[in-house]
């Protein structure tokens, strides 16, 4: 596509620099007005400018693309797509640096409900709230994604399980608070451990996150091993 592009433009700007010459062209006496000679000289820096802006704007385009591709529309965070790709990259860079990893993934409770009783609008609201509540309690190295409906996940870089608590629950407190008790989070939690990978350690949050829910949601539970992964 940008080939094509590039050959169209290219194609207009030779075009263009063919006709201003030729308009300078003195066909009686076949030469050049050599009174307009510094005209020529702004030809050049013409289509030097034009190339500049038409580079400029079609990587600012390219990188508009690739940000709304990796972007929920409704909370602003990362989309699930690019959940596997960053968090095996935090994962090799963890192993290499020697750093700790932690991994939250969170379930609105109630959502259904709440969504059922006072419309679907204001359900909207609640995740445009948990996306702000979300990037405003994490640090701008972290990475909070969206998934599905009600599923949140925040990866934790240099962030043991210790840290990851406190996370945790300061945004679970937050989410509570703000809704009263209609909604809450169940928040499962977990570090990198050794041999785990990218589906290993998702599904070990997953299964703390629902061990949170089945005992009543509002909670945080740490994965605990019990050979079940």
């Amino acid at each position: 596509m940008k080939k094509r592009f590039s050959q169209i433009f290219y194609s207009l700007m030779g075009a263009f620099a063919f006709l201003f010459l030729l308009n300078l062209f003195d066909f009686h006496s076949l030469s050049f007005n050599a009174d307009v000679l510094p005209l020529y000289l702004l030809v050049p820096l013409y289509l030097l400018g034009l190339h500049l802006i038409w580079s400029k704007a079609w990587r600012w385009n390219q990188s508009e693309i690739e940000r709304v591709g990796a972007t929920d529309p409704q909370t602003q965070l990362l989309n699930s797509s690019q959940f596997l790709p960053v968090l095996e990259g935090e994962i090799d860079r963890s192993r290499r640096k020697g750093y700790v990893l932690s991994l939250l993934y969170m379930d609105i409770d109630y959502f259904s409900r709440y969504n059922q009783t006072y419309g679907m609008s204001k359900g909207n609201a609640v995740l445009d709230q948990m996306g702000h509540l979300l990037k405003s309690n994490t640090r701008k190295y972290d990475y909070c994604f969206r998934f599905g409906n009600d599923e949140f996940a925040c990866i934790l870089p240099e962030t043991d399980k210790t840290q990851a608590r406190i996370v945790a629950e300061r945004i679970r407190e937050l989410f509570y608070s703000t809704y009263a008790g209609d909604l809450a989070l169940s928040v499962g939690l977990v570090s990198l451990a050794e041999g785990d990978d990218t589906s290993r350690l998702f599904r070990k949050s997953e299964a703390a996150m629902i061990e949170a829910r089945r005992d009543g949601g509002n909670r945080i539970r740490a994965y605990v091993d019990r050979g079940m992964i």
